[in-house]
């Protein structure tokens, strides 16, 4: 499993999320792997992953073929950010199973 914090994210495309290392987390390879690991068909599934806003720290895991978690550790404002991010995903069409 990759792991990340919210400020590793450099850019949030409409296909992925590129990080300040460089590696790409492609939402149609996490569709994919929300799929095989819940046996539903992938033409009726846009979500990506899971998130958890009740644990410290708060955090979201993709299903790409590593795993990826953002994590949203900062202090001040952690629960805003991991709401506004979790909005931005909504509006680009994906859903993320809430776990809390």
């Amino acid at each position: 499993m990759k792991e990340y914090t919210h400020k590793d994210i450099r850019i949030i495309t409409c296909n992925c999320i590129i990080f300040k290392d460089g590696f790409h987390l492609n939402f149609s390879e996490c569709i994919e792997g929300w799929a095989v690991e819940h046996n539903i068909s992938i033409t009726d599934n846009k979500c990506i992953g899971q998130r958890d806003i009740t644990k410290k720290p708060p955090y979201f895991i993709f299903y790409s073929k590593c795993r990826v978690i953002i994590s949203f550790k900062s202090f001040w404002g952690a629960k805003r950010k991991f709401t506004a991010f979790n909005m931005k995903l909504n509006s680009m069409g994906y859903s993320v199973y809430d776990l809390s």
